[in-house]
């Protein structure tokens, strides 16, 4: 998981925190991101459109340009619209296009005004050139939010540093942070042959996960 700590003092405690402290971490905070923007400039390479309804044909027929191996949850418009139809968070899309033709997309959930989570890239590749622009334009659109939080596995970990995010992994964050769990349960019967092994259905690196797969 990697952060975008924006306002550090929102993530690191549920107490308030005293106003000195609070500024100085937000002071550290943007100093630390305005050096990282200096490497992060949007290249513009792409046209990149906003929606806030659902383009679920769309976004299905980006997940079926690039179907990953590794196992995850099946997408369709349907089920594009069940997750981000939901009216309890505000959901933004954000496609790029070239030459008028949708290459890529980006989609956020803002809970509580605050914290973002980017919820899924496609397509579901390693990496994508438009995912620069993308979450570029992601960031600029909620510089107001405490952390933006995404998981490693969706977009490369040299392009969310180039853009401020830290990892869990990081002395501080590993901490403070909650850790999350998936877990996996074969669907075949004690008496069937398993089509996959368990040691491959329980390997972190045969995922691809997302928080589409962890959250509700």
């Amino acid at each position: 998981m990697y952060y975008r700590l924006q306002r550090p003092h929102e993530m690191l405690t549920t107490e308030r925190v005293p106003a000195p402290l609070e500024q100085s971490l937000t002071v550290a905070a943007r100093a630390y991101l305005s050096v990282r923007g200096r490497f992060s400039s949007e290249s513009s390479n792409f046209d990149v459109t906003r929606y806030s309804s659902v383009p679920g044909d769309l976004l299905e027929s980006l997940y079926e340009s690039h179907v990953p191996q590794r196992f995850h949850a099946y997408r369709e418009a349907q089920y594009y619209h069940w997750v981000f139809d939901a009216p309890n968070y505000d959901h933004t899309i954000y496609v790029a296009h070239r030459d008028d033709c949708p290459v890529a997309a980006l989609i956020t959930r803002t809970e509580n005004g605050r914290a973002v989570k980017i919820m899924e890239t496609l397509p579901m590749t390693a990496d994508h050139e438009a995912f620069a622009d993308l979450l570029a334009a992601a960031v600029a659109d909620n510089k107001a939010a405490g952390v933006i939080t995404v998981s490693n596995r969706i977009l490369p970990p040299e392009l969310l540093e180039r853009f401020g995010f830290v990892s869990n992994q990081n002395p501080v964050l590993s901490r403070v942070g909650t850790p999350t769990y998936l877990a996996a349960r074969p669907l075949w019967r004690d008496d069937e042959s398993a089509p996959i092994s368990p040691r491959t259905l329980t390997a972190s690196e045969n995922w691809r996960v997302s928080f589409l797969e962890v959250t509700d």
